[in-house]
């Protein structure tokens, strides 16, 4: 079905914009970012996580895809936020899970997944290179020296 249907659309399917997250291992290609208008709603081949589609979210490989029952879909959540990442769909453990990711969290890591620490109430913060420094807000008032 595939090859039949890209040489039939191939224009169609020329202008669908590439995912900016995914390249496929085995043809060398960017995946692409499935139209919702093409397909509303799609299963994650690495997670199989069901999931609605809003235009941004459905990442294909349709040049790769081995049948329609077995569609080489990806969500979102297989990225590292590194650029575009090569994905080896004929070998499905191959492919980055997120929950990797989890945990490798330190429990000094925010919950909300930021990269940024958070300060331990243990350890006071540094005072502010600025502090007392002329043209400050910080002032002292004579009287309490």
């Amino acid at each position: 079905h595939g090859t039949e249907c890209l040489e039939k659309n191939q224009t169609e399917y020329d202008a669908i914009p590439n995912s900016p997250l995914y390249k496929c291992k085995n043809c060398q290609k960017q995946l692409k970012l499935w139209p919702v208008e093409k397909l509303s709603e799609t299963q994650c081949y690495k997670c199989e996580e069901k999931y609605s589609n809003y235009g941004r979210n459905v990442h294909v490989c349709f040049e790769c895809q081995i049948s329609t029952s077995n569609k080489f879909h990806l969500c979102k959540k297989h990225h590292r936020g590194e650029g575009v990442i090569e994905v080896n769909f004929l070998e499905k453990a191959s492919i980055f899970e997120a929950s990797e990711l989890i945990a490798k969290r330190t429990e000094n890591t925010p919950a909300d997944g930021s990269d940024i620490p958070l300060l331990n109430p243990a350890e006071p913060s540094a005072p502010s290179a600025r502090a007392g420094a002329a043209g400050s807000n910080y002032q002292i008032h004579p009287d309490t020296i």
